[in-house]
């Protein structure tokens, strides 16, 4: 069932930024995201050369990661959740866990 909806996520999140200009992002960005609440599950988004891979799996050598549950994540993708919500936790390298984040609000 977890799985699933992770699926779901993933491909709407391929279909929403494969629409957005990455080559502004010269450098790679890779954060994972945390699944939290009734719905856990991980999946990452990495840029890397202007090319985006969004995958249902952990990303070891990541820049940082985002702890959401799948409710707020949904506001996010659909542009109803700013960036910087304190609902959304965020670890690591916080510039490019917010670049990524950001790719949302366009």
């Amino acid at each position: 069932m977890a799985a699933e909806h992770i699926n779901e996520i993933v491909t709407q999140i391929r279909e929403k930024l494969s629409k957005t200009d990455l080559s502004c992002l010269p450098e790679k960005l890779a954060v994972q995201f945390n699944l939290t609440g009734r719905i856990s599950g991980i999946f990452y988004i990495e840029v890397l050369g202007g090319n985006l891979s969004v995958e249902p799996y952990e990303y070891i050598d990541k820049d940082g990661s985002v702890s959401i549950t799948i409710t707020n994540l949904k506001k996010l993708i659909a542009g109803k959740l700013p960036a910087d919500d304190s609902k959304i936790s965020v670890e690591g390298n916080e510039q490019k866990v917010r670049t990524i984040l950001g790719l949302f609000s366009n």
